[in-house]
């Protein structure tokens, strides 16, 4: 794995959960090291995560803050890229706990087709759980500096492939879960199906 390094996203505002929710438990631990145990699974060792919270200093990994300030997601995708040590780079946002390290086997297995590939579960679409070559940098800068921070264009706006799941592996829905809410937080802490 010597050309691969993983980036997690820890920047947003979690408005609607009203605490960082990287760092909220999930039964034994904070959601952002469900994640970073999968990734040291995939045998990824070089990780950062994009956070304005010095919090996440904790967990012994190098923490950056947004170059450009309050751009969302895409923002983060562009700091962790900036900053990233490693020719190619796996993505995932911190309130995706059940995320497997298969799924980034995957997207190494299939890396060197496309500079941008990000996975697809039945009909889901998820956009910032990727592989990203550092090549395409200063498009993702280009596209911001334009005004469009939609995650759901970027993979159309920089000619990314979409990798559809059910070609490639079997998957549950359920290791996707965005915790966005409280709701959904309290549901997946305590064995729901959310």
């Amino acid at each position: 794995m010597e050309d691969i390094g993983g980036i997690i996203l820890a920047g947003g505002k979690s408005s609607r959960m009203g605490q960082d929710k990287g760092l909220m438990p999930i039964e034994d631990k904070a959601m952002v090291e469900h994640i970073i145990d999968e990734f040291h699974l995939a045998g990824i060792k070089t990780l950062n995560i994009i956070s304005n919270n010095t919090d996440y200093q904790k967990f012994r990994l190098p923490v950056f803050t947004d170059i450009i300030k309050d751009k969302g997601p895409l923002g983060g995708v562009y700091t962790g890229l900036h900053h990233a040590t490693k020719p190619w780079n796996i993505i995932v946002p911190c309130d995706t706990p059940k995320i497997k390290a298969k799924y980034f086997d995957l997207l190494i297995q299939e890396k060197e087709i496309n500079p941008i590939q990000v996975l697809k579960s039945r009909d889901k679409t998820h956009f910032l759980i990727g592989i990203v070559h550092h090549s395409v940098k200063e498009l993702i800068k280009q596209q911001i500096e334009s005004g469009e921070l939609r995650v759901e264009t970027w993979i159309k706006n920089l000619g990314g492939r979409i990798i559809n799941l059910e070609e490639h592996l079997e998957f549950e829905e359920s290791d996707f879960v965005n915790l966005n809410t409280t709701k959904e937080y309290n549901k997946i802490n305590h064995h729901e199906k959310v």
